[in-house]
């Protein structure tokens, strides 16, 4: 097309513009907007959209999942390396000195549900897990981690499930464009600072509930003063009620106490797990 041509047209277009009312030109502006936008969202991957997976649910970075009554394993974070395919995920294991021995056997499920057998885990020390996946599509990879007991038959689990399991994809990892392998050392400190950091929320949570349980009692104290001031006037029968209501509330007081006896003594074994880890540093 000649640039005269194209002068001539444009022209045309600027005298049909003013010619058009002010809703018309806001309706087609509107289009305009709108097809921008439309053309935005579907440049985006799908998984960027969504915080759902073929499996459901993305894990939270920090999920924990509790395997026994002192048995915990944590979904502590994963990295897509863009340049080598690789993506890393993170367990972070809580478990008593008397099952220090004790492994996990990480295991990794595709969108299809099949078990990946090519991948590499990585035993940093006994709370500490790196699971290598090479071969992963970075920009739509989706991953079911599941992390059974090794040699624990009776430890199952169902592929997908979010209660058995973490879910993985791009949501829920950081990207970096290089892969840069990190030390020992490091993977031990943030294992350490990562223990270090759910031990000091657990004693953060019992002082929060000693408090909560020093209110209620305050708040029960306050209503038996409250009826002791108002048996002016009454019968001996109602002061009979009035007494036995005192009574049972000073039950409750000594049930409330006896709990946060417990509570405070639970702090002790906690403090004792940060002190032990600081020592190593």
């Amino acid at each position: 097309m000649s640039d005269k041509t194209s002068k001539k047209l444009a022209k045309q277009m600027a005298r049909k513009i003013k010619k058009q009312s002010p809703n018309r030109k806001l309706k087609r502006n509107m289009i305009v907007a709108a097809v921008i936008l439309f053309g935005f969202m579907m440049s985006r991957p799908l998984s960027s959209l969504t915080a759902k997976s073929s499996f459901g649910s993305l894990t939270k970075v920090g999920t924990e999942l509790q395997k026994t009554d002192e048995v915990s394993v944590k979904y502590a974070g994963g990295t897509a390396y863009k340049d080598a395919q690789l993506v890393e995920i993170d367990l972070l294991v809580d478990l008593p000195a008397s099952q220090v021995n004790m492994t996990i056997n990480p295991t990794i499920y595709g969108t299809n549900k099949k078990k990946i057998s090519d991948i590499k885990v990585e035993k940093i020390n006994a709370n500490f897990y790196a699971v290598f996946i090479p071969k992963s599509n970075i920009g739509n990879f989706q991953y079911y981690v599941a992390v059974p007991e090794t040699g624990n038959s009776n430890d199952t689990y169902t592929v997908g499930d979010a209660t058995e399991g973490f879910i993985i994809t791009p949501k829920n990892v950081q990207e970096k464009q290089v892969f840069d392998a990190r030390t020992l050392s490091s993977y031990v400190q943030e294992s350490r600072t990562l223990l270090t950091q759910k031990y000091q929320k657990q004693l953060t949570d019992i002082d929060h509930q000693v408090k909560d349980l020093n209110q209620q009692i305050t708040d029960i104290q306050n209503q038996s003063q409250q009826l002791l001031n108002n048996t002016d006037g009454l019968t001996q029968s109602e002061k009979q009620q009035i007494a036995d209501q005192i009574s049972s509330n000073n039950d409750e007081i000594k049930g409330i106490q006896t709990n946060i006896t417990s509570l405070k003594q639970s702090k002790q074994p906690i403090e004792n797990k940060i002190a032990a880890l600081q020592s190593l540093n």
